[in-house]
């Protein structure tokens, strides 16, 4: 593999830790891309795109542990109810939520949620690592047959 390369699993790598976290950013478009140019290596981009973009989503359970009720009704503006409503959902079948991350506006808040509730920390990796891997892949396979259909 030549360096080049290297350096696009690097900025994948990034780009997924930026796109699974709380910054509002975008995996699709930098994952297409480089199945463009190194269309004969996309198990490798697949897997750093992957990687990234899992630990920055695990990122946001630790925020949910990190953060106190107090701290998410003032700066998030949400009620002491809501957020008591939304850890006792979590507490129960909610876990299984986690594949649902990459969902606009809200797949964050769940993995928030998640590690406000104490949800047992490897289960919740795990079903986010299943979630992150199905999104990425289609996109890849959807990236695939557009590259293929043009190219």
């Amino acid at each position: 593999m030549d360096k080049s390369l290297y350096w696009c699993c690097a900025f994948l790598f990034g780009s997924g830790f930026l796109a699974g976290s709380i910054v509002p950013f975008n995996i699709e478009a930098p994952l297409t891309a480089s199945i463009a140019l190194y269309g004969n290596h996309v198990w490798v981009l697949l897997l750093f795109a992957w990687l990234g973009d899992w630990i920055g989503a695990g990122t946001n359970y630790f925020i949910g542990m990190l953060a106190s009720p107090e701290w998410i009704e003032k700066y998030a503006r949400v009620s002491k109810a809501k957020i008591d409503k939304a850890q006792k959902f979590m507490q129960g079948k909610g876990i299984w939520l986690a594949a649902c991350n990459f969902l606009p506006g809200i797949g964050n808040a769940l993995i928030i949620c998640l590690g406000m509730a104490r949800a047992p920390f490897w289960t919740t990796m795990f079903v986010l690592a299943i979630g992150v891997f199905v999104r990425l892949l289609v996109v890849t396979l959807f990236a695939m047959g557009i590259i293929t259909a043009f190219f």
